[in-house]
């Protein structure tokens, strides 16, 4: 990030319209970007390589918690439930992302439905944690065949979360073996093995 600022500073302003085409950007704030990057600073007044204050707090219940980087926060919570696996893939648990806007967020949020840009975010979400195999849905299988886990769904609170899902995606990962093992030994005491 730093060395883009850098050349953005020494080349012409027609970088600004590279960067996004159907953004105007004034003269007045080129020149404050530029004076913010020639001092090292970002608006928030912290210098190109320092981080933003990162919080993470565990809720109450299981499998709940609060990410907050910045001004930026983010509540997920991980649910599990024993299911029957896929037909096509019997070694293996599923893998559900739920993503809402809160009103308290941004009142232009409507609860309920999610909107478009939910969506889209929970798309993105669930392709990043399949690719990344950052969940092992094989480890979600309790009985081959019979029983597997289901697992996490998240409320996201902020509309720019995609980035702090990543700290989520961690949380989520070391949740679901608790979890399944939970159910796990939950299942072997009622069968009595």
């Amino acid at each position: 990030m730093y060395a883009f600022g850098l050349s953005l500073v020494s080349t012409s302003s027609s970088v600004f319209s590279l960067i996004n085409p159907s953004v105007t950007v004034s003269m007045n704030d080129k020149k404050f970007i530029e004076s913010a990057l020639l001092s090292d600073l970002r608006v928030d007044g912290r210098r190109p390589f320092d981080y933003r204050k990162l919080s993470i707090i565990f809720g109450r219940e299981d499998g709940s918690s609060e990410i907050q980087l910045g001004q930026t926060r983010v509540m997920g919570f991980v649910t599990g439930q024993l299911v029957q696996p896929y037909r096509d893939k019997p070694n293996e648990g599923t893998l559900e992302i739920y993503i809402e806007f809160s009103p308290m967020a941004d009142p232009s949020f409507d609860s309920g439905r999610p909107g478009e840009s939910a969506i889209e975010l929970g798309r993105i979400v669930d392709c990043g944690l399949r690719e990344s195999r950052a969940v092992d849905t094989e480890s979600l299988c309790v009985i081959l065949g019979k029983l597997a886990s289901e697992d996490a769904k998240k409320l996201v609170d902020e509309e720019r979360a995609f980035a702090r899902t990543e700290i989520e995606k961690a949380r989520v990962a070391v949740q679901r073996v608790e979890e399944a093992l939970q159910e796990q030994e939950k299942m072997s005491r009622a069968t009595g093995t």
